[in-house]
């Protein structure tokens, strides 16, 4: 009997060895070329520690996402976003993210949107939906 829960509390830990990794995090609102990470599991996270850049850091390339708890890094993002889902005075957009940097991210991305007067030139105002941040998730695939 010892044997066998011995053996089991091995297979346990094996398996557990080979589960996913995952973190959350919360965005918030949207700079000219990055989404600014607010807080990463729970823990909140000073002003640059973290971004989600849908154009690539510098502009001109894909997804990349920088997390300090890992800390994770990735470059080779691809996305594909779903309809934008109006509820009233609010919406939500969900992108879902499968990244190809050694050994594979996937997760995705919900931003939030509140409906606002904007300003829209000529003294006319629109009404436009505006980021007002979000949340997001990576699995780390083995």
């Amino acid at each position: 009997m010892r044997k066998l829960i011995i053996l089991s509390f091995g297979l346990l830990a094996s398996l557990s060895a080979f589960g996913a990794t995952s973190t959350h995090f919360a965005l918030g609102i949207p700079t000219a070329n990055c989404i600014p990470v607010l807080s990463q599991d729970g823990m909140t996270l000073t002003q640059g520690q973290g971004a989600v850049c849908p154009q690539g850091f510098f502009g001109g390339g894909g997804w990349q996402i920088s997390l300090p708890d890992g800390p994770i890094t990735l470059y080779t993002c691809q996305a594909t976003a779903g309809p934008l889902v109006k509820n009233g005075a609010s919406a939500t957009l969900t992108t879902t993210l499968s990244c190809a940097d050694a050994p594979g991210w996937s997760g995705s991305i919900t931003q939030d949107f509140t409906l606002e007067r904007v300003y829209c030139g000529r003294g006319r105002y629109c009404e436009s939906y505006v980021d007002v941040g979000g949340v997001g998730e990576l699995t780390q695939l083995r």
